[in-house]
């Protein structure tokens, strides 16, 4: 009935998993106002997903700008919620989230 290399499956799955543990530390990162680590986080999980843009563009090289904007996006993203946060003075955990503290 279903073909399935295990091989494949194994591959799918493990890169599913380290894709999705990457976003979640993303995530984080981003929520507790570490432009740094999120910044890191970020290129690491755009380089493990440049198989997408290989695949597409038939070009390696595009992988570099993909990873580069998607860590300057973060990064800047961060640093200036951070920036607007503590300017407000509001903690940079609750500003995030939207949240006021009662």
């Amino acid at each position: 009935m279903f073909d399935i290399s295990p091989t494949i499956a194994l591959a799918v799955f493990v890169s599913a998993f380290v894709l999705d543990f990457l976003y979640a530390r993303y995530t984080y990162y981003i929520i507790s106002m570490k432009a740094e680590m999120a910044a890191t986080v970020s290129f690491v999980w755009h380089m493990l997903s440049a198989s997408v843009i290989v695949q597409y563009a038939d070009n390696s090289a595009y992988i570099l700008f993909m990873c580069l904007g998607g860590t300057l996006g973060t990064y800047l993203t961060v640093w200036q919620r951070r920036r607007a946060a503590q300017n407000a003075g509001t903690d940079t955990g609750t500003a995030t989230a939207g949240l006021t503290h009662p």
